[in-house]
């Protein structure tokens, strides 16, 4: 009897340990796929605080070049984002729904558990289909068999139907880039790099697709100009659209450089279009104001009042 007690014990302090284990490594999976979601998020709504510590890193010359390559990796992370959204409620509601329906306990909380799982890959619905199992089979195995074949069926239309045609229509990645990217991320930063493997794979490869934007063949001669934003040679005749602005002509590789120098504010002083990474920054009644050098922000500092009173003009082409 003194030898079962003790075995008994011995048995309990083993799933007990075995489930803090667990528990700890749930909670790391949640904080790392909330914590890739949550600076993809402030990528988008803030993308130039990240491209001002790279600028600050790298050589003037770089800068455009720079501004250009972390526009295209941002536009890829926002767009995984919102692919990993996509899939995580789909995860919910039909998981969840057929849950429901099979009649397993705590359906709602296993449905938000693996939508929020949905980040890390493949080891995230596992543990969302155990723990469907855990709490099923105490009180029907039929159930919990059911379960189990339900997260195969979701998961296999998610993995042969839903992510290729997401991630390729979002991101333009092929499926064998996106199981080679799991690969080398789970082998490299275990967990935390499955979960960044996509987006970093999608940054990568925008990056890579317009490595020759700077290198145009033939950009030679006095009538070759430079896109504003990505820094590209290239001539009148090959440019996709231009700018009129204060009497120069601005040529732009695309409709993404040219929207892009669009946006760009007006350096009250000296009258020029800045990019806001790199360009002096001054608050004057609550609005932020941006010059193309120190000089024009002390002039503006000195009398903002006279450098606000002129009107800026410009000409669409």
């Amino acid at each position: 009897m003194t030898e079962f007690a003790t075995q008994w014990d011995f048995w309990v302090q083993s799933w007990i340990a075995a489930l803090g284990r667990w528990a700890i490594s749930l909670g790391n999976l949640l904080f790392n796929g909330v914590l890739a979601l949550a600076l993809a998020y402030f990528l988008a709504i803030d993308p130039n605080s990240p491209r001002r510590l790279l600028f600050d890193l790298l050589p003037e010359p770089y800068h455009h070049r720079m501004y250009h390559w972390s526009g295209l990796m941002g536009e890829q992370v926002v767009r995984w984002a919102w692919s990993q959204g996509l899939l995580s409620l789909y995860i919910a509601v039909v998981y969840g729904v057929g849950l429901y329906i099979l009649g397993v306990p705590n359906a709602l909380l296993l449905a938000v558990i693996g939508g929020m799982l949905e980040v890390v890959p493949y080891l995230g619905g596992v543990i969302t289909a155990l723990a469907a199992v855990l709490l099923t089979l105490p009180y029907s195995v039929t159930t919990a068999l059911a379960a189990v074949i339900w997260y195969m069926l979701v998961n296999q239309v998610e993995n042969y139907i839903l992510i290729p045609r997401l991630y390729r229509r979002t991101m333009q990645l092929h499926p064998l880039l996106v199981l080679i990217a799991f690969m080398v991320g789970g082998q490299v930063l275990g967990v935390m790099g499955m979960v960044l493997a996509i987006p970093l794979a999608a940054a990568v490869q925008a990056a890579w697709e317009h490595r020759d934007r700077f290198n145009t063949p033939g950009a030679a001669g006095e009538n070759v100009h430079h896109d504003p934003v990505c820094s590209m040679q290239l001539t009148p005749e090959v440019a996709h659209s231009s700018f009129i602005y204060r009497g120069q002509t601005y040529y732009f590789c695309s409709e993404r450089c040219y929207k892009i120098f669009l946006t760009w504010p007006v350096d009250p002083v000296c009258q020029q279009k800045v990019m806001p990474a790199i360009a002096e920054q001054v608050t004057y009644q609550g609005k932020t104001y941006y010059f193309s050098d120190p000089d024009c922000a002390r002039k503006f500092v000195e009398a903002p009042a006279s450098w606000l009173s002129v009107e800026t003009q410009s000409t669409f082409e």
